[in-house]
């Protein structure tokens, strides 16, 4: 995440998200949010669920009997848009994808091929794609919101082959 400061709608659904198995099980309404909201009372907390509800960001399930809030598809977006990777001074290393998915997921294999080029990949090879940014939260959302964590690798890497061609087309000067 950038270091500005989120508004109290970011930061519940930055809370729902960082919850363990969110995408898939939700989050419970009796888990202590609270805690993750420092300096916001229950009240507000209460109505900017609402309003994330009536935005379609959060939706309210019962499993189990109990109530839970899940991100929706335009919630995961939303959060997806505030990991855009900002562009600093370049540290040295390369973050590189590499996936293998099967045919059988062909719509999300370009969902995700879509994605690397909107957050600033570049392609080397039809599976394999580089950044010079620190990507690996965003490449985790995706892989976790799209169930592509099996078929999905990330490295971090000193050097690479044909470098001044990378540097140039992301305009790095070193």
């Amino acid at each position: 995440m950038t270091k500005k400061e989120h508004s109290l709608a970011d930061k519940i659904l930055l809370a729902i998200k960082d919850m363990a198995d969110v995408f898939y099980d939700g989050l419970p309404k009796d888990q202590p949010l609270y805690n993750l909201l420092d300096g916001h009372n229950d009240h507000s907390i209460a109505c900017t669920l609402n309003r994330l509800k009536r935005e379609g960001l959060v939706e309210e399930l019962k499993i189990d009997g109990k109530g839970v809030y899940k991100l929706t598809p335009k919630g995961k977006l939303k959060i997806f848009h505030s990991y855009v990777v900002k562009k600093p001074k370049w540290d040295g290393k390369w973050r590189i994808v590499i996936f293998d998915i099967p045919e059988t997921m062909k719509k999300k294999r370009e969902l995700l091929r879509s994605k690397l080029k909107d957050i600033g990949f570049k392609m080397v090879q039809n599976s394999v794609w580089i950044s010079p940014y620190d990507t690996q939260g965003v490449i985790k959302l995706l892989s976790d919101s799209y169930g592509l964590d099996a078929h999905i690798h990330f490295l971090v890497v000193d050097s690479i082959s044909r470098e001044k061609k990378f540097l140039d087309e992301f305009k790095i000067d070193i």
